[in-house]
């Protein structure tokens, strides 16, 4: 499971004054703080600084790559701002390149966005939904084929095409988790050569203080880890959510466990 931070995000005041300002030292700073938490990858998220912000995801690119030489996505509806920032990394010859956040089956995002992939090789996502939302699983799957016969006639390979049915938050939009959990368990069975998955754990506490936020995040990434996702999104820096992802990589055999490694630790919870 690829981990994604989603930390670097203008929709948070002081990245976007950072940005504002090209604070090289504030946002790289992050950077290296999200990498040594443990990202795989890091999103960056240009939030309402999508339109015309070709020169701000150009900076952007170039500044996180330089620091972490880590994987990115970029994340942006703005045709213009994707490109800039994929042309950046292009230019920096970053390996991989990043993953493009994302495209959906609104015409302009098909006719601008969904192109770079083929063009650049890179990885993108799809959106699993329409203009009207929550979905039932059979609605998303729908959605899914359309996205999927999209990304062949562009090019894009099925193993660089991430699907992601979008989690809404738990408190709002109750009963369509279990519509997003069924859709990850049908999915599967629906393509060959198969496609991949992923998902925006922040989504589904959002509007919760933060310690419920944390118990609600820390209880679905378990959920999505045993369906198989192959991304998530959330954020690194929360250390119950850090220790869940240590556990979570030890049973993929991907280190080596010892409790040290965990952040958490014993008290207030009694003999």
């Amino acid at each position: 499971m690829l981990t994604i931070a989603d930390n670097l995000n203008a929709a948070t005041p002081w990245v976007s004054a950072a940005l504002a300002v090209r604070d090289a030292e504030a946002i790289t700073d992050l950077a290296l703080r999200l990498r040594d938490a443990g990202a795989d990858a890091l999103d960056l998220n240009l939030g309402f600084r999508s339109r015309g912000a070709s020169e701000t995801a150009a900076w952007l690119v170039r500044h996180v790559w330089e620091a972490t030489a880590l994987p990115l996505c970029i994340d942006t509806a703005d045709p213009h701002t994707m490109r800039a920032g994929m042309a950046a990394a292009g230019a920096l010859g970053a390996v991989p390149m990043p993953i493009i956040n994302s495209f959906s089956l609104e015409s302009r995002k098909i006719e601008q966005i969904l192109p770079l992939a083929a063009e650049y090789g890179a990885p993108i996502v799809g959106y699993c939904v329409r203009d009207v939302v929550p979905q039932t699983p059979e609605e998303r799957l729908e959605v899914a084929v359309e996205l999927v016969e999209l990304a062949d006639a562009a090019g894009v390979p099925r193993h660089r095409l991430y699907l992601d049915p979008i989690l809404f938050p738990l408190a709002t939009f109750q009963d369509d988790f279990a519509h997003v959990l069924a859709f990850f368990e049908a999915l599967p069975q629906l393509f060959d050569p198969p496609v991949c998955t992923m998902a925006a754990l922040s989504n589904v506490g959002h509007g919760l203080p933060a310690a419920k936020r944390r118990v609600v995040e820390g209880t679905v990434l378990p959920m999505l880890a045993a369906l198989g996702i192959d991304a998530v999104l959330l954020n690194v820096l929360d250390p119950q959510l850090r220790d869940i992802l240590t556990v979570l990589r030890a049973a993929e055999g991907r280190m080596v466990f010892s409790g040290a490694d965990l952040a958490a630790d014993d008290r207030g919870r009694g003999g």
